[in-house]
């Protein structure tokens, strides 16, 4: 019924805004969410793949990643500095992220970033 449905869109708009406001603390993670939406985990991570195609791992990650792209772009960041802002506890993690996504490093893409089309 459409009550149920509007129930369903205003949960999910809030499932993603919350991801959105939340990505960049490294403790950040589905248990959390689920708490603070009193939710169970399972559906929780359910409501996210139903919206973004992927799990929540691989959204919040996806996130990190595009977010971490526009701060290379500002050459005041280091590379540390950008992974603790996005959210990654470890540089070396992030760079491997990143690396996997991109199919190159954070370094790279900033040196990309400069050169002169």
């Amino acid at each position: 019924n459409a009550k149920d449905h509007d129930g369903r869109l205003v949960l999910y708009s809030a499932i993603i805004d919350y991801i959105d406001r939340n990505y960049a603390n490294s403790d950040f993670g589905l248990a959390q969410m689920a708490d603070s939406f009193n939710l169970n985990r399972n559906y929780v991570g359910q409501i996210v793949k139903e919206i973004t195609g992927r799990s929540f791992s691989e959204h919040l990650t996806d996130k990190r990643i595009h977010k971490s792209k526009e701060l290379l772009e500002n050459e005041s960041f280091t590379v540390n500095e950008i992974a603790a802002q996005v959210g990654f506890s470890y540089s070396y993690y992030f760079i491997r992220k990143f690396k996997q996504m991109e199919g190159i490093t954070p370094g790279q893409y900033r040196e990309s970033c400069r050169r002169p089309q």
